[in-house]
């Protein structure tokens, strides 16, 4: 199951961060974010598709890797995907306003995070059997 949800991770990062890159203005408007200059533009090209494509080469390079490696992925989603998850629950505090694409977002980034740390766990536990 491990490696399935790695697999399938690695396609969604890869694939929002290929979206960035590519449309980095048209990728924010679903956050109602309007990015209108070469600048911002290049921001979330680099932040935005930068980050997403290093974080999904790193994940497929664990796919076929051995299970400890395997581990080192879901280790990094868990962490990544739960500090996003907190920096989004951290903007509802202060700014007193959640929006209904961060609060979906933000569920999935929560699920997203469980979940890695659950199969982590799992297969930390499988190998000191």
């Amino acid at each position: 199951m491990s490696r399935g949800f790695v697999i399938a991770l690695t396609t969604l990062i890869l694939g929002v961060g290929i979206m960035y890159l590519v449309d980095p203005a048209g990728s924010m408007e679903i956050a109602e974010i309007d990015i209108t200059s070469a600048p911002g533009r290049t921001e979330i090209r680099g932040m935005y598709g930068g980050l997403h494509l290093a974080l999904g080469l790193f994940m497929l390079a664990r796919v076929r890797a051995r299970p400890r490696e395997l581990a080192h992925a879901l280790q990094l989603a868990g962490l990544v995907f739960g500090c996003v998850a907190f920096g989004r629950v951290l903007g509802f505090a202060v700014d007193g306003e959640a929006d209904l694409y961060n609060m979906v977002v933000t569920a999935i980034e929560t699920a997203i995070s469980s979940l890695s740390w659950v199969l982590w766990r799992r297969a930390k536990d499988s190998r000191e059997a």
